[in-house]
């Protein structure tokens, strides 16, 4: 099966739009020569959804289509008036309900997904079977990884870039970074570096990861996490961003880590960890209205690592003074079981998920299954709230959309604190697995098993 080529100057990049006659024959082929009994398109890319409608005019065939995102949707700057993404949102309202017009089974990986598409087009609220199923995660996969890969870290350096315009995914090679040896191995010859190499950070480090995409709506609430950081860690002054290209030195990262750890005692005075972490947190329920920094969050210092972020994560970094010492980004994505593997690795899993209520981040149930204490901020009402709190697998710090963001990033330190208290008693036997039961893989296919059962009698 083959697209037609990105053109140049870039006019379409849909891979869904550029193969989109090929996928259509190629489906009217299997449907007529093979016992097709139903045909289940998932969106994105949105353009193939079309191709429901025309299958079941010419076969008969019933169709689905499941929405791992929102089709008909208000992105960043769909609002300015002929703009790119003014013109994809009104064609999504034109195409939306063509290519539902026939279908017989609406899912989402949450019911906050498809519920406005059945306002839009209210003939499937009689004509058509919903079902939620949320992605879930295989704890076999998990096991797997900790039986048969070494658990290591991405090698992430300092300026570590990739444009795609000029290397493809096929020259990448994700290589990593070994803890135990703390020897950084050697990169694809491929990848730009920069002249100096910086391992991520020392071993007594609190390693968070985030691994997978990052919403636009997920900017804003990041940009308060690191202003709070920024602060915390004095590695700037959020309203007077730092300007300089040097990475900052709080992690004494100005030169590779040696092999053989330091062993003064002496907590480097520029982190501000002079006094442990307070023993009995804030009993006030009003947030407070600036960050109390007179003693420190906890004896070990935290970082971040962000995994297939798309470059998304450096600049708000570097404005605030983080990069390289506090946030690191590895901004390719990299295949499943190699995220699997840093998740092992991490000693906490971080999960940023969006200003929209209907976001339920599918990195959740992979996070919870890893066995490493969870932090979350999420909105108040996804679905991943209760998905953390039932299993008792992390801390979740709440939001109400865009409403109270300026209150985030005090609430976000303060259950930092409370979280690096509780992972010192964390036991993954402890996490709820009965509570996780209906992410599993095997019960979210049932889910689906059952519509399916519905429509094909």
């Amino acid at each position: 099966m083959s697209a037609y080529k990105i053109s140049s100057p870039r006019l379409i990049g849909d891979i869904g739009l550029r193969a989109f006659f090929q996928l259509r024959k190629r489906a009217l082929e299997l449907v007529k020569s093979e016992k097709i009994d139903f045909v289940y398109i998932p969106i994105p890319s949105f353009y193939t959804a079309l191709i429901g409608p025309y299958l079941f005019k010419k076969t008969g065939v019933p169709y689905g289509i499941d929405y791992i995102d929102p089709w008909v949707h208000q992105f960043p700057g769909s609002n300015k008036l002929f703009s790119r993404h003014w013109f994809s949102t009104q064609l999504a309202k034109i195409l939306e309900p063509i290519a539902l017009k026939y279908a017989s089974l609406i899912t989402g990986v949450s019911e906050g997904y498809y519920t406005p598409v059945l306002d839009r087009n209210p003939h499937l609220k009689k004509q058509a079977i919903t079902a939620a199923m949320p992605y879930g995660g295989e704890v076999l996969d998990h096991e797997y990884v900790r039986r048969d890969v070494r658990r290591e870290m991405l090698d992430v350096r300092a300026d570590v870039r990739r444009e795609s315009r000029d290397v493809g995914p096929e020259d990448m090679q994700h290589e990593t970074f070994n803890y135990s040896t703390l020897q950084p191995l050697q990169l694809s010859s491929t990848l730009q570096l920069s002249s100096t190499l910086q391992p991520p950070q020392p071993p007594s480090t609190f390693r968070f990861v985030y691994a997978g995409t990052l919403l636009p709506k997920a900017i804003k609430p990041l940009e308060q996490i690191f202003i709070a950081l920024s602060n915390l860690y004095n590695t700037s002054t959020p309203s007077t961003p730092s300007t300089s290209s040097t990475p900052s030195t709080s992690l004494n990262l100005s030169k590779p880590i040696a092999s053989t750890p330091s062993t003064s005692s002496t907590p480097s005075t520029s982190l501000n960890l002079s006094k442990p972490i307070a023993s009995t947190p804030p009993t006030s329920s009003t947030p407070s209205t600036s960050l109390n920094l007179s003693k420190p969050i906890a004896s070990t210092p935290s970082t971040f690592l962000f995994i297939g972020t798309s470059n998304k994560v450096k600049q708000l970094a570097e404005k605030y003074g983080l990069w390289n010492s506090i946030v690191f980004e590895y901004p390719d994505r990299i295949p499943y079981l190699e995220v699997l593997k840093n998740l092992e690795a991490a000693d906490g899993i971080f999960i940023l998920g969006s200003t929209e209520p209907h976001y339920t981040p599918s990195k959740v149930y992979q996070a919870v299954l890893s066995k490493k204490p969870i932090l979350a901020v999420l909105h108040e009402n996804s679905s991943a709230v209760d998905i953390i709190r039932d299993s008792k697998a992390g801390i979740v710090v709440t939001m109400n959309g865009e409403e109270d963001l300026n209150t985030l990033g005090t609430r976000f330190i303060n259950d930092l604190e409370s979280y690096m208290l509780w992972t010192k008693s964390f036991d993954p036997a402890a996490v709820n697995k009965q509570a996780f039961e209906p992410y599993t893989a095997k019960s979210v296919t049932k889910v689906l098993v059952d519509a399916l059962n519905k429509l094909i009698k």
